[in-house]
């Protein structure tokens, strides 16, 4: 009887030991994938910040301040794409999908750019401001320098 006990006891483990495994790897690749698309929109804002500020005349005064914006919200998109494994050549590639795909949106033409401004502003502001109290989350090694 005893010797049932135990093999029902190991069984029960076993199982639990298995469930908890596949239940652990299940969260990592959501993770992950919560990880990979918030690194899109991160891209895809920064080019969007990036557009607009090329698109500003040079007496604007915002355009210092979308420039930096621009630039810090693409560091952080390439930061999360090599902290998520992604391949540099595949981040690059990404931002020029971003940059054509927007630049398609305006028609070539900054005359157009309240078209983008429409789409993507409100997005882009939480996007960046939820980028930036992730960032002061990161161990240090995941912060890197990867678009100094």
């Amino acid at each position: 009887m005893e010797f049932v006990v135990q093999k029902i006891i190991t069984f029960v483990l076993m199982l639990f030991i298995s469930t908890t495994a596949v239940m652990a790897d299940s969260t990592d690749k959501m993770v992950h994938d919560a990880q990979s698309k918030f690194q899109h929109e991160l891209s895809r804002c920064g080019v969007f910040y990036e557009i607009l500020a090329g698109c500003l005349s040079d007496e604007d005064t915002q355009k210092n301040e979308i420039t930096t914006l621009s630039k810090k919200t693409i560091q952080q998109a390439m930061q999360l794409g090599l902290k998520v494994n992604m391949k540099i050549d595949k981040i690059l590639s990404g931002l020029r999908q971003e940059r054509a795909s927007l630049i398609s949106d305006i028609k070539g033409k900054c005359a157009n750019y309240s078209v983008i401004v429409q789409q993507n502003y409100a997005n882009c502001t939480h996007v960046s401001k939820l980028a930036e109290k992730l960032v002061k989350n990161w161990r240090p090694e995941d912060r890197g320098s990867a678009a100094e």
